[in-house]
């Protein structure tokens, strides 16, 4: 049976604890504004980005280019080894969002064939690496705080691999963020392009670029992936502190009511102490009365 002092030594670690998330709740919460702000302003470029591949594979000087209709365009005919790209977290206490994701890779792993994994945090790397799965590539760090040149290094390595016919399918995964209280993992094929080209209808027409158009249409192809990798990165990073978030409120709000219970109990049993000595004080001096 608990005693006062059991209690006292309780209702003190519970506030200590309360403590800490409440601060952690704070700091998700700015995390949240700040990453939510750079995520809206990416969302541009890479929409745009994907509107002027679609009108590029729409023009018929791109179509009729070698380049395009057999490599980056279409469907690769020489087999190779499928990559999935992993973005969680570098640390816990954000509830489902590591795990939900990795088991999302897994999935689309599976569908796919054995696949090769480039991971952005920590979690997914020991997640995938526990199954024996081959890492192409491993960053850390980056969950957080994304940078736009991190997201360059996976799209170049990825890109690499594809040219080269090592890699006949290149997936992302990552959170999509629809509201605080709601993230979703996704998955989406990068290479080869998944935008619906056939079915987009050219709205400028047929422009005629000076430059080479393979060329051309390679450098845009490159900056769609990077882009949308590092628009992953971004929304990731708010799933997660969305998350963090939430479960900081719930252990607040948990110890807010274990302390209160706990403060009702240890008054309970403090007044019951106060009322059993003023007893033993009552009965003692009626027996040295009555002697």
């Amino acid at each position: 049976m608990e005693t006062i002092r059991d209690i006292r030594i309780r209702l003190k670690s519970i506030d200590s604890t309360k403590k800490i998330t409440e601060s952690m709740r704070m700091i998700a919460t700015r995390k949240v504004q700040r990453t939510k702000q750079r995520m809206e302003q990416n969302r541009a470029y890479s929409e745009q980005s994907a509107e002027i591949i679609k009108d590029m594979a729409a023009n018929n000087n791109f179509r009729e280019n070698a380049y395009i209709a057999g490599h980056e365009y279409k469907e690769n005919e020489e087999p190779g080894k499928p990559v999935v790209i992993v973005i969680t977290g570098d640390r816990g206490l954000c509830g489902g969002y590591n795990i939900n994701a990795e088991k999302e890779a897994g999935r689309i792993a599976q569908k796919i064939g054995d696949a090769d994994f480039i991971t952005v945090g920590t979690k997914g790397r020991d997640y995938f690496r526990r199954r024996k799965k081959n890492i192409i590539k491993a960053f850390k760090g980056l969950s957080e705080s994304p940078f736009y040149k991190a997201a360059q290094g996976i799209g170049e390595i990825v890109l690499e691999k594809f040219n080269a016919k090592a890699a006949d399918q290149v997936y992302l995964v990552y959170t999509e963020y629809i509201s605080m209280l709601s993230q979703t993992p996704k998955s989406v094929r990068l290479l080869p392009l998944d935008l619906d080209i056939e079915k987009h209808e050219n709205k400028t027409g047929e422009v005629i670029y000076e430059t080479d158009e393979g060329e051309l249409f390679k450098y845009t192809v490159s900056a769609y992936v990077q882009g949308r990798i590092f628009g992953a990165m971004l929304e990731s990073a708010v799933c997660e502190q969305c998350a963090r978030l939430t479960g900081m409120d719930s252990a607040v709000k948990n110890s807010e009511k274990i302390i209160d219970s706990l403060t009702l109990q240890y008054n309970q049993m403090r007044q019951s102490a106060i009322t059993q000595e003023i007893a033993e004080i009552v009965g003692g001096k009626n027996a040295i009365e009555t002697d």
